[in-house]
């Protein structure tokens, strides 16, 4: 646990130096967490899975992948993009761990390139509030996630940029690495074209998510998609958290409650200086924290939703518009650090307590005890049902 927060406070030094350039401060946060988090070593949930993939893959010449591309996707079921792109980095990379910091490496870029399409001041201030609710999940565990957030992020800056066919293209490409990047594009249509009344946003936004709540509305849509999307509908639409946290559901609605006033007193108090790529973020904030409280219930949605809502957030914080951050960021911040600090408490806290590193083990000759990890989370799953 010492690691994580000297990690955190180091940040919050470096973020804030005076008399330090922008570019340097940027450089020496974005290196750090490049380090730590891009270089983990056999840590958090994903990466057996993702390890065995990426082996196995190894061993196919490219023909004989393409030729046995249906067999291998049935046995590692995960979106075309994906598969490919493993494929294509466990041919030109010796171990993992290298293709898991490249992915690193892209979200720290997409972070970057958004946050100055936002008008973000300080990026790594904002890489810190990420860092507090994010680190033991999107950047430790779901690496295919990470990379569709990242792609959606390049297009998200794309469309803020006026790069309307480059955003296309990006945010489509976000699809073949994460199905759930569908929720992101369904909100950024819906903010993109609303009305700037967020009141109007709010309630279209509710009239079209609330009846999906309701497992038979989308079951009857089933017919209509591909088999293989169809069985991602079901997953996210119908999969219940049977063992519902009461008080993680209570920190969400917080949250997002937070988020939906922020987004209303923002738009009110800027009302007679509009800015059009202000309003265009507040409402996609808007339509995302509605649509994760209509779903509540159903934790793959809301958590998914949570990962692009705190990087915007974020970046919006320390953007030019101060009245969000005199007023909003500081309660974040506080959740943020509540949050980090219970995930100590979990069950499965052994997943990324020890912290590791792929440098520093291949350095001092040391055996990562991944595997051991494994074995005991897998007890503990087994153990909970």
């Amino acid at each position: 646990m010492a690691v994580y927060i000297v990690f955190i406070l180091v940040l919050v030094l470096l973020a804030n130096l005076p008399k330090v350039s922008p570019g340097v401060r940027d450089f020496l946060v974005a290196g750090i967490s490049f380090f730590f988090v891009g270089l983990r070593f056999e840590m958090a949930y994903d990466w057996p899975y993702y390890k065995e993939m990426f082996d196995y893959l190894s061993q196919y010449p490219f023909p004989q992948f393409l030729r046995n591309f249906v067999a291998i996707q049935l046995q590692y079921p995960a979106e075309l993009g994906f598969l490919f792109l493993t494929y294509v980095f466990s041919q030109v990379v010796p171990d993992y761990e290298w293709f898991q910091s490249a992915l690193y490496f892209a979200f720290l870029c997409s972070f970057w390139t958004l946050g100055r399409a936002v008008g973000c001041k300080n990026i790594s201030a904002a890489l810190i509030i990420v860092h507090l609710f994010l680190l033991f999940t999107l950047e430790f565990s779901t690496i295919r996630q990470a990379f569709a957030v990242s792609l959606f992020n390049f297009g998200l800056a794309a469309y803020l940029r006026g790069r309307g066919a480059m955003a296309f293209l990006l945010v489509s490409l976000s699809l073949f690495f994460q199905f759930s990047a569908l929720l992101y594009i369904g909100a950024l249509l819906l903010a993109a074209t609303s009305t700037k009344r967020m009141w109007l946003s709010a309630v279209m936004v509710l009239f079209l998510a609330f009846p999906l709540v309701f497992p038979g509305v989308i079951l009857s849509l089933i017919p209509i998609f591909p088999s293989r999307i169809a069985d991602k509908l079901v997953f996210y639409f119908t999969e219940r958290d049977l063992d519902l946290n009461i008080l993680e559901a209570i920190f969400a609605v917080t949250f997002y409650v937070l988020i939906v006033v922020m987004s209303f007193r923002v738009s009110y108090v800027w009302r007679r200086s509009f800015d059009p790529r202000l309003y265009f973020l507040l409402r996609f904030l808007l339509v995302m924290s509605i649509v994760a409280l209509v779903f509540i219930p159903e934790h793959v949605i809301r958590n998914r939703i949570f990962y692009e809502v705190v990087i915007v957030f974020s970046l919006l914080a320390f953007s030019p518009y101060r009245i969000a951050r005199s007023r909003y960021v500081w309660p974040v911040i506080a959740m943020g650090t509540v949050f980090m600090l219970v995930s100590f408490t979990r069950p499965s806290t052994f997943m990324y307590v020890p912290y590791q590193n792929y440098v520093v083990n291949s350095v001092l000759g040391l055996s990562g005890d991944g595997e051991d990890r494994n074995r005991r989370y897998r007890q503990l799953l087994e153990e909970s049902r």
